[in-house]
């Protein structure tokens, strides 16, 4: 920033929706102390008063969150031509003179210790779930205060009894992979300290990148697509981490949910850092096994759809599979059928992860998926494409069925 090259700059955080003529409230970053957190929108401007208001335009308490009011002189006078808006948004002032009228912003904010404003979101987004109020924001902006959190989501989904169901979606910071004591069981733990119970979230999935919309803002309606088999497992490893998950009747091996959730989010933190995005197509070349299903749970994981490759295809085929389907990259044992020209991570059937040569490079884009058989199964099953009418995958690796309702 300007400010570094020229320690003589000052710099602010300015907050105001148009109606207020631009600005309202302002908060000094430079020259200041480090901000902990989100950055506050701080205080307001010369001839211009805040309030933080209830459902009742009454004040709330000291650091609860209400609906950010702005009135004084920089307040437009409403909608030119739209006299039903204006009335909506533009209310008398029950805290100035006779005649003045404040702004209702519809954004959510409450006041720091400090004294600062705090931005937590819209009020258009609140919820009521088993009689209370739930604003997603707050939960998101506790999320993000955890020190190894990049971004979060919340989405809530309401049944028809006045319930409902909260679910977080978290991207990690760099470097943070699962397996290193981050993963939703954790960030639930530390949310309890934070949080009153109703802003706690059900589950919390983890996702190597939030979905956008073609204005980049977060795409809340794709959230819930790319749960589906991940968010069920962690709310199982959540519920009984040391109960089996996967047996393995060829070679005996078992793995706990805890396990698998761990194994399966190392291959996920391996697969986006070799470059796979969501929605790109992972090959998949392993036996009937239990580092078979760890590969299901990576990939989907990693918000990428697999491709299982027929065991008894020969290597030219296989080949000429992964050409034609546009896999980036594949997953696979010590021995496989993979050419070198498609970047391999490659499992030693103790759950450990290695790439092979050409896997330190970035994924190559295919051309377009052609000719494929594309089969989208449902949540509880999650996605695959399969190009192969060989017998399905994972046929003699049985994965436990859940019993603790």
């Amino acid at each position: 920033m300007s400010s570094r090259r020229d320690p003589g700059t000052t710099l602010h955080n300015g907050y105001g929706p148009t109606e207020t003529t631009t600005f309202a409230t302002r908060h000094r970053i430079h020259p200041g102390p480090p901000v902990d957190g989100d950055v506050p929108i701080g205080r307001p401007m010369d001839h211009t008063r805040v309030y933080l208001l209830d459902a009742e335009l009454r004040p709330v308490a000291d650091g609860e969150t209400g609906q950010l009011y702005v009135a004084g002189a920089h307040v437009a006078a409403g909608y030119e031509g739209n006299e039903v808006l204006t009335g909506e948004r533009f209310l008398p002032d029950p805290f100035g003179v006779r005649g003045e009228r404040m702004y209702a912003t519809g954004d959510l904010a409450r006041e720091d210790a400090a004294g600062d404003l705090r931005y937590v979101g819209r009020a258009d987004r609140q919820v009521k779930v088993n009689g209370f109020r739930i604003e997603p924001g707050e939960t998101e902006a506790a999320l993000t205060r955890q020190p190894r959190v990049a971004q979060a989501s919340v989405v809530v989904d309401k049944d028809g009894d006045g319930g409902g169901r909260m679910t977080a979606y978290v991207v990690l910071a760099e470097g943070a992979a699962d397996g290193a004591g981050v993963d939703g069981v954790a960030l639930r733990r530390a949310l309890q300290d934070e949080l009153p119970t109703y802003l706690v979230p059900d589950d919390v999935v983890m996702l190597p990148r939030l979905p956008l919309t073609t204005n980049g803002k977060i795409d809340r309606a794709r959230l819930a697509e790319s749960s589906g088999v991940p968010a069920l497992l962690e709310r199982w490893v959540r519920r009984r981490p040391t109960q089996p998950a996967v047996h393995d009747p060829v070679t005996g091996a078992r793995l706990t949910y805890a396990q698998l959730w761990q194994r399966s989010g190392r291959l996920a933190a391996a697969l986006a850092g070799s470059g796979v995005r969501p929605g790109d197509l992972v090959a998949v070349d392993l036996p009937r096994s239990a580092d078979l299903v760890v590969a299901f749970l990576g990939v989907a994981r990693a918000g990428a759809a697999y491709l299982p490759l027929d065991p008894q295809a020969p290597p030219e085929r296989v080949a000429a599979l992964l050409a034609e389907s546009g896999a980036v990259a594949a997953v696979a044992g010590e021995r496989t059928r993979v050419p070198a020209s498609t970047p391999v991570l490659r499992t030693d059937g103790r759950g450990r992860l290695r790439a092979a040569p050409g896997a330190r490079h970035p994924v190559r884009r295919g051309p377009a998926v052609r000719h494929l058989h594309v089969r989208v199964d449902g949540p509880a099953q999650g996605r695959r494409r399969t190009a192969s009418r060989g017998r399905a995958p994972g046929g003699g690796c049985r994965v436990l069925p859940d019993r603790a309702r």
